[in-house]
Parts: C-alpha cells; sequence; structure tokens
C-alpha cells in the first residue's frame, strides 16, 4: 500500500503539496482550517457577491505556479492557466488627482511606446529633483550588475531603505522610487525588507516589462475561488486527494526525535490526534513560529529561527467596493503614490468577461474595486492609525482616500462595502485591530533564520513562503516553489525514483554576465561593487 502524508494547511502551499504527491502515487490527505479552500489565496462571499483577503496579482516572473496552473484542468480543454489575463496599463495616482499611466509590459502601439518613454519626464514634472532620478538609475546599475553572491551574501543584511539611501533624498525620491514601485506586493515592503529581496524582485520586473511577449502584471479573470481554487480541488479531490475543512493543528507531537501524530481541533471543538507515514507543514510562519515546541526544537535546533520570524510580519489585507455603475479607472492596478494607508487597487469587472456582478446582485452592482491596504499604522486622513479604527472607519477612511486621489469616484457612493474578516476587534480594546493571517516580510539578515524545505526530523518537511527558496518572497510562487523542494526532499527521504518536482531559478539576464562574473570575482576577494568592476 502507498504510503500517507499529511498535509498541514490547505493554502497554495498545500495544493501545491498534494497536487505532486497524487501524481507520484501517495495517499494525501490535507487539513485546513477555513470553510473554505486556498489559504490566504481565497475568494469569499459577501451578500452573494466575491470578496477576498487581497486582489490576486501574478507577476510575469512567476514560473513554478503558472505550471501547476497549466496541469489543472478546469473544463473545456482548458487549465486554470487559461484564465489568466494580461493588465494591459496600470496607474499611479496621485493624492492631488493626477496620474502616471505605466505599461507593464513590452510597448505593442505608439501609444505605449510613448508612455514608457515619457516616464521618467513625467517624474521630473512631480516634482523629482533630476539628481535623485539619476541617482537611483545609479542603484539600479548596481543591483543588475552585482553577482549572486553579493546579492545573497552582502545585500540580504542591508536594509533596502539604506541601500537606496532615501533618508539623504528627497521626499518625491522617497515615494515615486524608493517604495512606490515595490507597493503592490507587501512582502517586499521597502522600508522593512532586505536588499537581496527587492533587488531580485525588481530586476525580475524590469527583464518583464522591456522583454517583448512579456508582461510584469497578469491577473485572474474571474474570482479566485470560482476560476481556479474551486477547479484545482475538484480535480485533485478526483485523484484521491482527502481534503478536510475547519480542522486547526494544535500540536505537533514528537516522539524519539520524529513527528509521532498531530493535534487537531475540529468546529465543534473536540480534539483528536492523526497519525501518518509522513507530515508537511504548509502552514504560515505565525502559526508554525507557535508550534514549534521544545521537543520539536530540540530534535532541529535550526527551526528555534520560526520563534523569532514569526514576529517579522507586516498586515496587507483588503476591502472591496461595490459600486452601482462600473466605473473604469485604467485596465490594470493601480498604486496610489503618498495615500497614508498605502493604497493599492484594482478594477475588477472590466477583466470577468465571463462573470457579471450585475446578474449576481439582480442589478444592483455592476462594479468592484479590489483594495489592498499596506500601512496599518500611519495616521489617515482622520489622524488615526488603520489598526486603531473600527470596521467601518477603516471602509470609510479608504473610501475617502481613493475619492481624493481618483477623480473618476469623487460624487459616487458605494452600494456596499467587504473588509477582508481576517481584521478583528481586539477583545481587550474594541478600537483596536488584530490581523488574524499577516504577511511575512523578509527583514534584513533574516536569511538564517529561514529553515530548508527539510528537516532534521526524518518524516517532517515545510512548505510555506518563510522557506528558502529561490522566489524568496512572501507570495504564493514562493508557496508553491516550497511545496515543490519539501516534495522533492521527501522523495529523497522515501527512497522513491518518481521523478522530481521541477524548481525554476530566477532569471539572471545574459547582457550583464561579464559584469556579474567580474563582480563575483570582487566579492570572494572581499572588495566592494564597483562601477569599473575590475577584478
Amino acid at each position: 500500500m502507498s504510503k500517507r502524508v499529511l498535509i498541514l494547511g490547505g493554502g497554495v502551499a498545500g495544493l501545491t503539496a498534494a497536487h505532486e504527491l497524487l501524481e507520484r502515487g501517495y495517499r494525501v490527505c490535507v487539513l485546513e482550517r477555513q470553510s473554505i479552500a486556498g489559504g490566504k489565496a481565497r475568494s469569499v462571499w459577501h451578500e452573494g457577491l466575491p470578496a477576498e483577503h487581497g486582489f490576486r496579482f501574478f507577476p510575469g516572473f512567476y514560473k513554478h505556479l503558472p505550471d501547476t496552473m497549466r496541469r489543472t484542468p478546469v473544463g473545456s480543454g482548458r487549465s486554470a492557466f487559461d484564465h489568466l489575463e494580461w493588465s494591459r496599463l496600470d496607474r499611479l495616482a496621485f493624492m492631488d488627482g493626477s496620474r502616471i499611466l505605466t505599461p507593464p509590459s513590452f510597448p505593442r502601439s505608439l501609444r505605449m511606446l510613448w508612455l514608457s518613454s515619457s516616464i521618467p519626464f513625467r517624474l521630473l514634472r512631480k516634482g523629482l529633483p533630476l539628481r535623485d532620478l539619476l541617482f537611483f538609475g545609479g542603484k539600479l546599475w548596481r543591483i543588475v550588475t552585482s553577482s549572486f553572491e553579493r546579492r545573497a551574501g552582502e545585500y540580504e543584511k542591508i536594509g533596502w531603505m539604506q541601500f537606496v539611501q532615501a533618508d539623504e533624498r528627497s521626499q518625491q525620491y522617497r515615494d515615486l522610487l524608493a517604495v512606490g514601485p515595490t507597493r503592490i506586493l507587501v512582502a517586499s515592503k521597502a522600508e522593512e525588507a532586505n536588499t537581496k529581496t527587492l533587488a531580485n524582485v525588481s530586476m525580475q520586473l524590469i527583464f518583464n516589462t522591456i522583454t517583448p511577449g512579456e508582461t510584469s502584471d497578469r491577473l485572474l479573470d474571474g474570482p479566485t475561488n470560482e476560476v481556479w481554487i474551486d477547479r484545482w480541488l475538484e480535480d485533485l479531490r478526483g485523484k484521491g486527494l482527502d481534503y478536510e475543512f475547519d480542522q486547526e493543528v494544535t500540536r505537533l507531537v514528537v516522539e524519539e526525535g520524529a513527528i509521532a501524530g498531530v493535534e487537531v481541533g475540529g468546529p465543534d471543538g473536540a480534539a483528536r490526534r492523526l497519525e501518518a507515514d509522513y507530515y508537511l507543514s504548509a502552514l504560515p510562519v505565525e502559526v508554525m513560529g507557535r508550534l514549534a515546541s521544545d521537543e520539536l526544537i530540540a530534535a532541529d535546533p535550526h527551526l528555534a529561527g520560526l520563534r523569532e520570524l514569526r514576529h517579522h510580519v507586516n498586515w496587507m489585507n483588503g476591502v472591496q467596493f461595490y459600486l452601482a455603475e462600473d466605473v473604469r479607472l485604467n485596465p490594470g492596478h493601480i498604486i496610489v503614490s503618498g495615500s497614508p494607508w498605502a493604497l493599492t487597487g484594482l478594477s475588477q469587472q472590466q477583466f470577468w468577461s465571463d462573470y457579471s456582478l450585475a446578474e449576481e446582485s439582480d442589478g444592483r452592482v455592476h462594479g468592484c474595486l479590489s483594495v489592498d491596504i499596506s500601512d496599518w499604522n500611519t495616521p489617515g486622513l482622520n489622524g488615526r492609525r488603520a489598526r486603531d479604527c473600527s470596521r467601518q472607519e477603516v471602509v470609510e477612511q479608504v473610501w475617502a482616500q481613493l475619492q481624493q486621489a481618483l477623480p473618476e469616484l469623487r460624487g459616487i457612493e458605494y452600494v456596499s462595502a467587504f473588509l477582508d474578516d481576517d481584521i478583528v476587534q481586539a477583545e481587550d480594546n474594541p478600537h483596536h485591530e488584530i490581523n488574524l493571517e499577516p504577511l511575512l516580510v523578509n527583514r534584513a539578515d533574516s536569511w538564517r533564520l529561514r529553515p530548508e524545505a527539510w528537516t532534521a526530523l526524518p518524516n517532517l518537511f515545510l512548505a510555506s513562503d518563510y522557506v528558502r527558496t529561490y522566489s524568496d518572497l512572501a507570495c504564493m510562487e514562493a508557496a508553491n516553489e516550497a511545496a515543490r523542494r519539501a516534495v522533492n526532499a521527501l522523495l529523497e527521504r522515501d527512497g522513491s525514483d518518481a521523478e522530481r518536482c521541477e524548481i525554476f531559478p530566477l532569471r539572471e539576464w545574459w547582457l550583464f554576465a561579464p559584469l556579474k562574473w567580474l563582480d563575483r570575482r570582487r566579492y570572494e576577494r572581499g572588495k566592494p561593487w564597483s562601477w569599473l568592476p575590475l577584478p
């Protein structure tokens, strides 16, 4: 009989691991805390309309996740990958109502060529000093000509804001260049993230944007669970997956240096113990950090880093505004530069060709503006931090910031709104919010805290975005890659001759290979990066 694997967590990592293990003949059971599949990627329902933890974003440099989506049938001969749409025109919005439109892919028309080539001039018109623009260009040059070894060994220990010397430049430099371009990825939060992570992300996004036939910005053509997650789960269940909802892992039982079982609490409060041949944890870092008991750490001392890493998190949660009309803002994502709560957004109905909000709402709703709040600690227009506001106050303040930055929304009232239900009021303070599902931020010098996908325990493997990966970012791509690494490690431990999961390294642009080679020689000799990288 094939061996049984118990997967803890049913988000993207857990589903990916289940996908790969089922293809290789293992019996798999997934335990999910929520009553809906998908983890942080899930979409839910609010008054019969789709809502979400935050909008989905699929950058062009994602390789692992699209590969899995191509192998996920959704009917009519299509795969989940076929539900990805290219963003056509992103928008950098300002609090004075002005905007800069930015093509997320290589120009395919004269208008797009003009918009792309004029970005530096439009930034200068927004008050960015020319010396700051040239200075940041120098920082980008340093990134693309630095060797992998220098990024991993030196830049990982340096904060991004320190690297770009944001405190020494203008406020426009900070808002438009140091922080703004990566705002859509909270896991790359510029104020906290290390330089290696942001350098890698920046390089990949630039390559996607300037390479013909590629794009830096993709999104789904319908609600996430409707067009992807639920179809994925249905396919895996058809292959024998046992997926259990409302199951919260409360303890990893360690005996004689191995996992002997897991204790689980169900919706009725009853506890039970489950056992398997192998255990694969796809739980987020803030949960796994709590489960890192003294017994677990004694079996693998490196897992002690999870206790510190669980505090390296930040908030990024969404609010959806349902509108009586489909307000066409721009066909892509929106970054609201200078917004107190670091808002990003997307007008969704324009991309949902086969899903009609009007039909689902009896004509009440025709549009949905999905917005992510990335800064919960800065006072808003009302002088209060988002985390100190009630749920209704958060919604109202986000709408006020949006109306200030997006002229198309002025004079419009939303029909209803939904704030991510992971935001709940603290029991001891009704005026203070807590977040049930924060996101990991790769802070400076945090790589040493992060484990590999395998552990010293012979039957425990880790598949979550805090695991060491090429992706190196708390996102769906890293979760998918970590799951592949965990499955490969399990196959190795089990002595299986099954084909290993493919792992895709980040792209290094060949044009700069000679300069990177020279920089690697310099780094190995203890020399700093140089504009003229003579060995």
